[in-house]
């Protein structure tokens, strides 16, 4: 046996590829055992599975390496303010409102207790001094004895007193016209235009639809057009986006104008009356009277109660004349 079948047999992967690889190059078998025993192979020594890489060699995040590149956190969403309940548990109030509210009340009471306080302190100043604070010019009153005094300075004194008397009359006859209620005036009380007009009574008992009316109102308080207006000369415009808001059908302005759209409506749905009882066709007509019938032998009033009858059923007042056309 020779001795690369020795090396061959010894199954050293090492040797075995030294002398493969000399054989390769053109090499004979003693330059191969002399290969093997020297521990050159006439190659490149390749590095080590353990060396580190070279600088080049080094995976990039965006290349070779296993990691993926870090990506910004987003900011998580900022959560909604805390709001308070209001006493209907049904509307809300942003809880900033409410402290808002707390400081501006704990500033005011600050500043009342200050001034009480020093109002205390003046008050002990005059005591201690023994001064009498005078009178407040609206509550001074000449006494009879200073009034005989004044005559004393001869005219321009007799015109003082003269106008003291007259000032004091006076202030008595206000005092007591501030006193006394005039007649009827407990009766009579502010009247409020919201409460006389039927749309915003209905709506009123409705939470939703009323606050539409208040966010049209101040809308309104917020246009230089309706700003100097009073909320009576508001209304009709009130009324109009409301009921645009709402979706509601912009009746008719009178109950005038309501009876003649439905006259004019009756009035077209009249039918020439036909020659004989054949040219009907169907059945006879009973005793029992149309509706068009019955608006054509009533008056307005009749027009009126039947519209308003119709439209409390939830019916448009177009949809009530273009029923009596059909």
């Amino acid at each position: 046996m020779s001795d690369i079948d020795k090396i061959l047999d010894s199954g050293s992967l090492e040797d075995i590829d030294k002398i493969l690889s000399t054989l390769d190059e053109g090499g004979d078998e003693s330059e191969a055992l002399a290969a093997v025993e020297s521990g050159d192979t006439g190659e490149e020594a390749t590095p080590a599975a353990d060396d580190p890489p070279s600088q080049s060699e080094k995976p990039t995040a965006e290349t070779d390496g296993d990691e993926p590149p870090e990506t910004p956190e987003t900011p998580e969403e900022d959560d909604e303010p805390p709001v308070v309940l209001a006493k209907d548990g049904k509307n809300q109030i942003p809880y900033s409102v409410l402290e808002q509210e707390r400081q501006q009340a704990a500033a005011l009471k600050s500043q009342l207790e200050e001034l009480n306080r020093k109002n205390a302190l003046l008050e002990q100043q005059l005591t201690r001094a023994d001064i009498k604070p005078k009178e407040l010019p609206e509550k001074f009153r000449f006494t009879p004895e200073q009034l005989e005094g004044l005559e004393s300075y001869g005219e321009i004194g007799e015109a003082v007193a003269v106008l003291a008397q007259q000032n004091a009359s006076l202030l008595e006859r206000l005092q007591a016209e501030n006193i006394q209620p005039t007649p009827g005036a407990e009766a009579q009380e502010p009247s409020n235009p919201l409460a006389e007009n039927p749309d915003t009574m209905r709506w009123a008992e409705n939470d939703a639809h009323w606050s539409v009316v208040e966010t049209v109102n101040s809308a309104l308080d917020a246009d230089p057009k309706w700003a100097g207006q009073s909320l009576e000369q508001r209304i009709p415009e009130i009324v109009r986006r409301t009921k645009a808001a709402l979706g509601e059908p912009d009746l008719p302005a009178s109950g005038g104008d309501v009876a003649a759209a439905a006259a004019k409506a009756v009035t077209q749905s009249q039918r020439a009356a036909p020659n004989s009882l054949t040219d009907v066709g169907g059945e006879v007509p009973g005793a029992t009277k149309s509706i068009i019938e019955q608006l054509e032998e009533g008056d307005a009033s009749d027009i009126e109660a039947f519209l308003a009858e119709q439209t409390a059923k939830g019916k448009s007042v177009d949809e009530v004349l273009s029923s009596l056309l059909v």
